[in-house]
């Protein structure tokens, strides 16, 4: 959908459209008139899926033996469900889980760079995020001091 378009022609990005058989139709309004054109259907080819890496976050700080949540958001073009299968985790270039989530313990202390490949029809995203583990603080009965 796009308003107040003039001229010739309108770009627009194909990674919102999904890949195959696509007919588009177009629709033009000057304030009174209108007309539509259908155009004859278009092979689009197919195309990597879009990832989007929602945890951890980048330059996440996380506390170590904790529970690390990998989530990512994965659109396909053919409008398909990505199965876990086809979804790889990897931390530190190790791979730790498969799936569009999964549940982890959190790596020892120090920067950690994680990693989510995500595969359709042949073709493959990644997508990269940077954290860091602090080492694990128990509260002693020095820290219990301080909240009175």
């Amino acid at each position: 959908l796009a308003v107040g378009i003039s001229g010739n022609g309108y770009r627009f990005d194909l990674s919102a459209l999904p890949s195959g058989k696509v007919i588009f139709a177009l629709l033009a309004h000057d304030g009174f008139f209108s007309t539509r054109k259908v155009c004859e259907p278009l092979n689009l080819p197919q195309r990597a899926p879009v990832i989007a890496i929602m945890h951890p976050y980048d330059g996440d700080n996380l506390v170590e033996s904790q529970t690390l949540r990998l989530w990512v958001s994965a659109s396909t073009c053919t409008a398909r469900r990505v199965d876990d299968r086809d979804c790889r985790w990897l931390i530190d270039g190790h791979e730790v889980a498969r799936g569009v989530e999964a549940w982890i313990a959190t790596p020892g202390p120090g920067s950690h760079r994680c990693t989510v490949l995500v595969s359709d029809d042949g073709e493959q995203a990644e997508a990269t995020v940077n954290f860091h583990v602090e080492g694990r603080h128990d509260a002693g009965p020095e820290d219990l001091q301080s909240c009175r």
